[in-house]
């Protein structure tokens, strides 16, 4: 499809207080890196070298979404600790999300984004979706982080959306040699498939095309198959 192609990598692996995930660093990387090859204006956003705020991540994000003539497609990853706090209600955690008092919203980012001019939305979400564990941090402010453009309205932009985990489930991280090799199961399967490398990622009714259906089906079955054999030396996020 011919027109501006936009892609934001988002990998928090030093959110406050939580366990280290330097695998989402690493997949944000790889995720930037396809979306590049692809033809993609790719932005790459992670605390390797210092934190990401709700603040920054808000300039980040409209400066990639600030596109004379429009978006025909805007790809939104995030690798890093998350949460649910009801059904279909993701939260992803920032650097500073303890000290700040706030949460990502993913619903009501992507209804922001809805508001610039974007044909269609992918949302790549590698994170948790387990209940808050303690009622502090079920009542954290839950912030949508972009500001809508002046006088947007509300457009009706294909949504796709491929979660690392069903609601009240945990992702997975899995520790390599090096810190350099911690790959995040959801991003490891979901980067392969979108280079093509596994066969069951295409189409069946168009071969050698990869389809937002076929992409789905792949991830749901191999993100299955391969927890079974490496969940018992994983992290989860």
């Amino acid at each position: 499809m011919a027109g501006t192609k936009v892609a934001v990598a988002i990998g928090i692996g030093g959110a406050d207080g939580l366990p280290a995930l330097q695998g989402a660093i690493n997949g944000a990387k790889l995720f930037h890196a396809w979306a590049n090859a692809q033809g993609y204006t790719a932005h790459l956003v992670i605390d390797e070298d210092d934190d990401v705020s709700c603040p920054q991540l808000n300039q980040r994000l409209k400066s990639a979404l600030n596109v004379a003539g429009g978006i025909t497609r805007f790809a939104l990853y995030f690798a890093g600790h998350g949460l649910i706090r009801e059904a279909e209600q993701g939260l992803w955690l920032l650097s500073d999300w303890r000290d700040a008092g706030r949460v990502v919203s993913v619903e009501a980012l992507r209804r922001r984004i809805a508001k610039y001019n974007v044909g269609q939305i992918s949302i790549f979400s590698d994170a948790c979706r387990t209940l808050p564990p303690t009622v502090d941090i079920a009542d954290m402010t839950t912030d949508a982080v972009l500001d809508p453009p002046g006088g947007g309205q509300a457009l009706a932009p294909q949504v796709d959306k491929f979660v690392a985990a069903q609601d009240g489930d945990a992702a997975y991280m899995i520790p390599g040699k090096t810190p350099k090799d911690h790959v995040c199961l959801f991003s490891g399967v979901l980067i392969e498939g979108l280079w093509g490398a596994n066969p069951a990622v295409f189409s069946r009714r168009a071969p050698r095309t990869i389809t937002s259906q076929s992409l789905g089906t792949y991830l749901r079955a191999e993100v299955r198959r391969r927890a079974q054999t490496t969940r018992a030396n994983s992290i989860q996020p």
